[in-house]
């Protein structure tokens, strides 16, 4: 299969990449950034209009479109929401009338920023209630990819997993900082439930062999603090968890965000068979493609 990637020097990008070069022909979109990654094309897509958006999937003519492309920086969102708009929402609309106007299959990377953390593992029928300029932004991004391509897949995510040198994840923050034995603050009150990045790709893909279309939770099956997890990253690779420091998010004093953005995954178990995604077991995987960090670090890259 040949498949287009949007957001190509993105994390999940180039983690998607990486675990589909074998099986698929992979094709990274790239904007900003040009990237050299093995067993992987590149191509610029210029500015984000129709027009080009057009010329790009006339030119790869990809079987399969993966929108990852998107600003997810909250703070970055909140200072300037017309470009967070135009990214997020413009961008993601323009996409699925090309996939639709192709009768290209289309996968949109959504967020579990939509509702206002109230409630513990929100399902994919819950009402959203969007706190902040990102979380609007993604949502009104669900509901044009729904309007204008009713068979896309939607994937609600939070992922973590090795990063390339200009992108770093969250637990590759976490994991530098105690490399380095520096102490860290974490929140005790802010609570999700995350993938490992390889477990959402091979999620996806089970999900497009099953013929499946809509909005899918891809989430552990585990809710778990920001601190919970840095301990257990810290005891997974046998780093001093002493150093994690409990802290509270005071949403009184900062940007409004969900305190709990858990989200129920037995839609996902259900469709394909599945009886849960553990915590623990991610963990374990980003543990045990540690030579991943070593590659992604490798990635050749220069701004445009």
């Amino acid at each position: 299969m040949r498949i287009l990637i949007t957001g190509g020097s993105g994390l999940l990008a180039v983690n998607w990449a990486l675990c589909r070069r074998k099986e698929d022909e992979v094709w990274l979109g790239l904007h900003r950034r040009v990237i050299n990654i093995p067993a992987a094309n590149t191509v610029m897509v210029g500015l984000l209009n129709q027009a080009n958006i057009d010329r790009l999937i006339s030119k790869v003519s990809p079987d399969l479109i993966i929108h990852t492309a998107g600003i997810a920086d909250v703070d970055k969102c909140e200072a300037d929401a017309e470009t967070a708009w135009r990214v997020n929402t413009d961008y993601a609309g323009m996409i699925a009338k090309a996939a639709s106007a192709t009768n290209k299959k289309l996968i949109h990377i959504s967020t579990d920023h939509l509702f206002d953390g109230k409630t513990p593992f929100m399902t994919e029928n819950n009402v959203p209630n969007p706190l902040n300029t990102y979380g609007a932004s993604k949502l009104a991004a669900e509901r044009l990819i729904s309007a204008e391509n009713p068979d896309a897949l939607i994937l609600r995510v939070n992922f973590f997993g090795w990063g390339p040198n200009y992108r770093s994840s969250f637990s590759d923050w976490i994991l530098a900082s105690l490399w380095q034995n520096q102490p860290i603050t974490l929140y005790d009150n802010v609570i999700f439930s995350p993938l490992y990045v390889t477990e959402i790709v091979n999620a996806a893909h089970q999900l497009l062999a099953s013929g499946a279309t809509g909005i899918f939770n891809l989430a552990s099956s585990d809710a778990i603090s920001k601190y919970n997890f840095g301990i257990k990253l810290a005891d997974q690779f046998n780093l001093d968890n002493n150093l994690i420091d409990r802290g509270s998010y005071d949403e009184k004093k900062e940007i409004a965000r969900p305190l709990d953005m858990s989200l129920n995954n037995r839609k996902f178990l259900n469709q394909c068979g599945i009886d849960a995604l553990p915590i623990n077991r991610s963990i374990a995987l980003l543990h045990r493609e540690f030579e991943k960090k070593e590659l992604l670090g490798n990635i050749e890259t220069r701004q445009v």
